[in-house]
C-alpha cells in the first residue's frame, strides 16, 4: 500500500514526507497556537494508542460500517476486488488493498477513507504560513508529531529549517525510540522537544509497548545538557504507570534537567476506539479503565512537586 517516494537505502526523500494529517489551531502540542504535522509510521506497539492509523508506514483504508449505504460504487471501481457485499453486509478484503483510494473517492457516504499521503515540503509550508499571525500573537508555531516523526529525520530537518528561517517556533513530539543521530539532525532547528515516557520499568515497557525502553531512556538523558526546551509527557494508563511511585520515578529521573520546562500527565482515553474497528483491528485497550479524575489531579500535584 506504499506510495511514499523513496531514495537510496529505502529512506523517505527529504522533500516528500510521509504524513497522515495536518491539524491547525492546537493548544496542546507545545506553547501557543500550533499547527501539528502528523507523520505516518511508528516503531512502538503501545496497546492504548489512540491514533492506530499512524502506526503503519503504508496507506491505510478505514471503513466505517455504520455510514455505509450499500450503493456498491466501491465494488465497481476497485481494481483489486477489495470490496464485496455478502448477505447484505459490506465485506472488506484488506489483504487485496493497494491503497489507491479509488473507493474512497466515490463514497459519498464517507464510509471509506484512505489515510496517508506523500506531501512536499513546499505544500506543507504553504499551509503552515497561513497561520503566521496566530503564531506571533500566541507564541505558537509548528509541531511535528506522529507516528514517530524522527523516523524521517531528513524530512523533519528540512521542514524545521524552513520554519526557523521564517521565524516560526518549532517543536518535535517524539517517543524517543530512534537513533541518537536523528535527534542530532533536528536539534539545531528545534525549540522544544515533547518527549513521551511511558514507564522506566523495562519489562513493563516491553509488555505494553512491544520494545525495550533502554534506547528511549538513553536518548532522554542525552537531551539533558542540550540547547532545547524539554517537556516530558507521561501517558497515564491505569495498571501500567498510574501510581504515585510510577510518576515520581519518572519525575525523579528528569527533575534535575536544567532545560526541563514541565512534566505533563496525559490521561488515557478511549476516543480512538472507533478507528480500530474502521481499520479491522482488535481494540486491545478495551478493558483498561479511564483514569479517575481525582486521582489524576493528585498525581499531577505530585508531578509538580506538591504534597
Amino acid at each position: 500500500m506504499g506510495m511514499t517516494k523513496r531514495g537510496e537505502n529505502n529512506k523517505v526523500c527529504a522533500t516528500e514526507l510521509n504524513i497522515f494529517d495536518i491539524q491547525r489551531f492546537s493548544w496542546v502540542d507545545g506553547p501557543g497556537i500550533r499547527t501539528v504535522l502528523f507523520f505516518k509510521g511508528c516503531n512502538l506497539d503501545c496497546i492504548w494508542c489512540h491514533n492506530p492509523e499512524s502506526r503503519s508506514f503504508d496507506r491505510d483504508l478505514l471503513f466505517y460500517a455504520d455510514r455505509c449505504i450499500g450503493c456498491g460504487k466501491c465494488v465497481d471501481i476497485c481494481p483489486n476486488g477489495c470490496h464485496a457485499f455478502s448477505e447484505g453486509r459490506h465485506v472488506v478484503r484488506r489483504e487485496r488493498c493497494a491503497g489507491c483510494g479509488k473507493c474512497a473517492s466515490v463514497c459519498n457516504a464517507e464510509a471509506l477513507e484512505i489515510v496517508g499521503k506523500a506531501a512536499g515540503v513546499d505544500d506543507i509550508m504553504e499551509e503552515v504560513l497561513e497561520d503566521m499571525e496566530f503564531y506571533g500573537m500566541s507564541g505558537g508555531g509548528l509541531t511535528l508529531s506522529g507516528g514517530e516523526p524522527l523516523l524521517q529525520p531528513e524530512g523533519c530537518f528540512e521542514i524545521l529549517e524552513r520554519c526557523k528561517k521564517r521565524g516560526i517556533h518549532t517543536a518535535v513530539d517524539t517517543a524517543g525510540y530512534v537513533e541518537w543521530s536523528s535527534f542530532e539532525r533536528v536539534l539545531p532547528v528545534t525549540d522544544y522537544i515533547l518527549y513521551d515516557v511511558k514507564t522506566l520499568d523495562d519489562e513493563v515497557h516491553k509488555k505494553v509497548c512491544g520494545v525495550s525502553n533502554r534506547a528511549i531512556i538513553r536518548n532522554l538523558l542525552n537531551l539533558k545538557d542540550r540547547d532545547v526546551n524539554l517537556i516530558v509527557r507521561i501517558p497515564l494508563v491505569p495498571g501500567v504507570n498510574d501510581t504515585r511511585e510510577d510518576v515520581l520515578e519518572i519525575v525523579g529521573l528528569v527533575g534535575g534537567f536544567d532545560n526541563l520546562v514541565k512534566v505533563e500527565l496525559l490521561p488515557f482515553h478511549k476516543l480512538g476506539r472507533s478507528k480500530y474497528e474502521a481499520l479491522g483491528l482488535a481494540y486491545r485497550a478495551e478493558k483498561i479503565p479511564v483514569p479517575d479524575r481525582e486521582k489524576v489531579c493528585a498525581l499531577r500535584q505530585h508531578a509538580a512537586g506538591k504534597r
